[in-house]
């Protein structure tokens, strides 16, 4: 019989074999089943909703000790150590990229700043 393996998150302080692979954790403050279902994001910032909800699927880093969020098209690229980290770090540079780009006066970007300007512009409702 096979045993079906969920991922877990387990919070504490990791000890270090000398290969630098993580020996044992002591001091486990949580133990968690990992949640990697999508995020879905509704709007930039409040009262900037989005016209059709952007979903990102978090993945585990190439390390496999944070949690991170991809959008290379929207220049979002955000990682933390628990999903509701994660939740936050997503939430603050959307709001950066809303007003740092999108909010700007397009003779105060670089061309690329100004087609990521363009791309926001067009995911939020007229």
């Amino acid at each position: 019989m096979q045993g079906i393996v969920d991922l877990i998150q387990v919070t504490g302080q990791v000890v270090d074999a000398e290969d630098g692979h993580p020996r044992q954790i002591v001091e486990v403050s949580r133990i968690e089943e990992l949640d990697l279902s999508p995020f879905v994001i509704t709007e930039f910032a409040p009262a900037v909703p989005l016209a059709t909800p952007l979903r990102l699927d978090p993945f585990l880093s190439d390390d496999e000790q944070l949690l991170r969020l991809e959008q290379p098209e929207l220049d979002i690229d955000v990682f933390a150590p628990t999903r509701g980290e994660l939740w936050n770090e997503l939430r603050e540079q959307l709001a950066m990229l809303w007003q740092e780009f999108a909010q700007e006066r397009d003779e105060m970007l670089s061309e690329p700043a100004r087609q990521l300007k363009a791309r926001l512009l067009k995911l939020t409702n007229p």
